[in-house]
């Protein structure tokens, strides 16, 4: 069983590598200690361990829009 939030969100980005490769794809990079601490800076506020430790494995999602043209008849 996992430990922590880390090792539980990379079994769940292993799960979609396989199982859903296009919500997989649609994952953000990681987020380096140094992005992490970059943000916490200008924020002013330090994240949860939970938190920098998901960001290290998923920062986000990439938003990827799909134009097709619109048919009129």
């Amino acid at each position: 069983m996992p430990s922590d939030i880390g090792e539980s969100w990379q079994r769940v980005v292993s799960w979609l590598r396989e199982y859903a490769p296009v919500s997989h794809r649609a994952l953000g990079d990681v987020a380096g200690e140094e992005e992490i601490a970059a943000v916490e800076e200008k924020t002013g506020v330090r994240f949860p361990e939970d938190l920098r430790a998901y960001l290290k494995v998923n920062n986000g999602t990439v938003t990827r829009w799909i134009s097709s043209p619109v048919r009129r008849s």
